[in-house]
């Protein structure tokens, strides 16, 4: 992904750089989750097997979950897909800020 992340690019197109992570965390958030039958806010522990997929790929929320104690809800996982995306976004409009400042 970092090499969409290039100021020349239309301005509109900031927040859409981490679109493609956000559709694959979305697509496997959903195969997961109707593979589990489960809820929206815990995991039993016989079907959380079935979510090493998912937090293999999100791999730095998942360890910031385990460090910080915070226990595996799929709602909050779901609500992390959308992370990346912001911070790609968020960074590359500061970037042109600061370019635009110099």
């Amino acid at each position: 992904m970092g090499t969409f992340l290039d100021i020349n690019k239309d301005r509109k197109y900031d927040f859409y750089v981490g679109g493609i992570i956000s559709i694959i965390g979305i697509g496997l958030w959903l195969y997961t989750f109707l593979m589990t039958n489960g809820s929206l806010i815990e995991v039993p522990k016989e079907v959380s097997t079935y979510w090493i997929l998912f937090n293999s790929y999100y791999m730095p929320f998942t360890m910031i979950d385990f460090l910080l104690g915070i226990q595996h809800i799929p709602l909050l996982s779901l609500l992390n897909i959308f992370m990346p995306s912001l911070f790609m976004g968020f960074g590359l409009r500061y970037k042109r800020v600061r370019i635009e400042k110099k």
